[in-house]
């Protein structure tokens, strides 16, 4: 119960103060002054005061109605810089706040971090790896770059690449580069934007292995290096290798057969290890059922043949012709004194070429057609044609007229540079031999070779050679080679 006290207002009206006894720091009958909170309003000689009615200090853990009415202001200390406080762990302090009023807070470690005034936040995503997607993607972004960015260190962590357009830039094959021999671990490599502005069809560069590494597939004028302006035919060259089949041996009854499917080549040399009594031919079919005496060649005597029975002697070697058929067999056809062993070899052929051009060199591809002539009168070695530099010479035709009155023996040959001297044998000779014009005849000499005509090493040149001072009108023509 308040035990009131009276203030002296000294010529005024004294004034009634609520007070009360309480014991305060261990002294009895302790006169305290109660105060009562009221809000004021109103001027000034009119005011007037409203009681609190509601709490002012609330207690921790204790609830807070919707309608607080009133609270206590809460005052905190500016601190610009957040320096260091005095008071030590479990000391109570004054909360801080910046020069904008902002309370200073602190995040939670290994969530979120403030580095030079940023906050950094670790961000996932609300769907995990591997379950049925949900909510809004996450962006991502990267650094644009024009050009291949410098490569980092194994194991680095790097900026995803994008193009200056936003494109993300992707691996999606080997770097066209003139080198061959390409290792398995190339094989992956960035793709250029180029200009970056506009979006462009996918370039690719074949590459075929080789058994180790990898080479850049070649078209048919790739294999022609030396000429400066080869027909661009843009096909890629395809070529089957021979394909020699292992020993078999025809059996010595009537009938007996070895067979071979020829895929498609245009001949089949088969070659006998040993001779017999008896006679064997060889048939043709085009179902593999039906057979045909077929159409050879003994390569030794240079003699054709179809449907002709021969006896087996060793070392015999027969061309067959098997272009559109299936298959070839040996058929025994009277009892041999013993098995003959046959080995077949497939001839393939270039079906991309017999495509395009299936008559007499020179096609209209991979070739350079060349003609050249020269007029002697002294006794010399004289150079009718030197090809280009890492090719060959062909030569189909070369005439040969002669003037003045003096004979002499010519010789027509493919040599090195340099070489003057005909070695009978070993050298390619086309002709030699004496020509002898008098007053009244000049003799002359056509050669030409339509079929097999002479191919020179590569860099050997079409050379005429005279032993005295006749005078010579040559004429040559024919193609280069690789």
């Amino acid at each position: 119960m308040a035990d009131n006290v009276t203030v002296d207002n000294g010529t005024g009206t004294d004034y009634g103060v609520a007070s009360d006894k309480i014991t305060y720091s261990g002294d009895a009958d302790q006169a305290v002054q109660l105060v009562k909170l009221v809000t004021v309003s109103g001027s000034e000689g009119s005011k007037t005061a409203t009681d609190v009615t509601t709490g002012v200090q609330y207690v921790e853990d204790t609830a807070i109605t919707a309608d607080l009415g009133q609270g206590t202001l809460v005052v905190a200390r500016r601190d610009d810089s957040l320096s260091t406080l005095t008071p030590v762990e479990g000391d109570a302090v004054g909360l801080r706040v910046d020069g904008n009023g902002a309370l200073w807070t602190r995040p939670v470690a290994g969530e979120v971090s403030v580095t030079d005034g940023q906050v950094l936040a670790t961000v996932y995503g609300d769907t995990v790896h591997d379950d049925v997607d949900s909510g809004n993607p996450v962006k991502i972004g990267g650094k644009a770059e024009s050009t291949t960015p410098t490569a980092v260190a194994d194991a680095d962590r790097v900026n995803a690449w994008f193009g200056t357009s936003g494109q993300l830039m992707a691996g999606v094959g080997v770097p066209v580069t003139a080198a061959d021999a390409v290792a398995n671990t190339a094989i992956v490599s960035p793709l250029q934007n180029g200009a970056g502005t506009t979006a462009g069809a996918l370039q690719t560069a074949s590459v075929v292995f080789n058994g180790s590494t990898w080479d850049r597939a070649r078209n048919l004028p790739a294999f022609d290096t030396a000429v400066a302006s080869p027909v661009r035919l843009g096909m890629q060259a395809t070529a089957q290798p021979d394909q020699r089949f292992t020993s078999v041996a025809l059996g010595t009854a009537a009938n007996s057969v070895q067979a071979w499917d020829v895929n498609a080549a245009d001949t089949t040399l088969v070659h006998l290890a040993t001779t017999q009594t008896g006679t064997m031919t060889f048939e043709v079919s085009a179902d593999g059922t039906n057979w045909i005496g077929a159409e050879f060649r003994d390569v030794a005597l240079d003699l054709w043949a179809s449907g002709t029975n021969v006896t087996p002697t060793a070392n015999k070697v027969y061309r067959i012709v098997t272009n559109g058929w299936r298959s070839l067999r040996a058929r025994t056809v009277t009892t041999l004194n013993g098995t003959c062993a046959l080995t077949a070899t497939v001839a393939a052929r270039s079906t991309v070429v017999n495509a395009l051009d299936s008559g007499p060199a020179p096609h209209n591809f991979g070739y350079t057609p060349w003609f050249a002539g020269a007029d002697i009168s002294t006794g010399t070695t004289t150079n009718i044609k030197t090809p280009t530099s890492g090719r060959r010479l062909v030569v189909t035709k070369v005439t040969l007229g002669t003037g003045s009155t003096t004979a002499g023996l010519v010789t027509v040959w493919l040599a090195a540079s340099g070489d003057t001297t005909v070695n009978l044998g070993t050298d390619d000779v086309m002709f030699r031999g004496v020509l002898t014009p008098t007053a009244n005849a000049t003799p002359g000499v056509i050669l030409d070779f339509p079929n097999n005509p002479p191919v020179g090493t590569v860099d050997y040149l079409l050379k005429v050679t005279t032993a005295a001072a006749t005078t010579l009108y040559v004429t040559a023509r024919g193609y280069e080679i690789p």
